[in-house]
């Protein structure tokens, strides 16, 4: 998929894991496919619907990319243990840590400057002032 079209690619290769086993069939992208992605990236990001999309709007996308996330966590979870032999509580802690962090994200600064999200076991504060950040969980 670049710029909202399917490309198809001459050359399709297996994406396999540690262990020889075919987890997926995927395009192979040569200079002119990355190059394609580039300038389809470029012309979004210098759009006007991008540009002007409200930030509010931006976070709505970043939580639904987490939602999405979070939904298929345990299969998503599963295929990053089988490709790369990592025990599957890892796996499942990376996919929890990137739902959170769509989720951080989503949610831009709050009143006052700061930033805190507490979730399961993790805790965000960024504060703005000069000198920095800090986050102490008391739970």
């Amino acid at each position: 998929m670049i710029g909202n079209e399917w490309r198809s690619t001459a050359k399709p290769t297996l994406s396999q894991s540690r262990h020889e086993e075919r987890l997926a069939e995927v395009a192979d992208a040569g200079e002119a496919e990355i190059d394609g992605a580039v300038q389809a990236a470029r012309a979004c990001l210098d759009s006007r619907e991008w540009r002007e999309l409200p930030a509010r709007k931006r976070g709505q996308l970043l939580y639904r990319i987490a939602e999405l996330l979070e939904q298929r966590s345990p299969e998503i979870a599963e295929v990053e243990t089988k490709n790369n032999g990592k025990p599957l509580f890892e796996s499942k802690i990376d996919v929890a840590m990137a739902v959170e962090t769509f989720r951080y994200y989503g949610a831009g600064p709050t009143a006052h400057g700061r930033h805190a999200t507490r979730e399961r076991q993790f805790l965000h504060l960024h504060a703005a002032r000069a000198g920095g950040c800090s986050g102490r969980d008391r739970a």
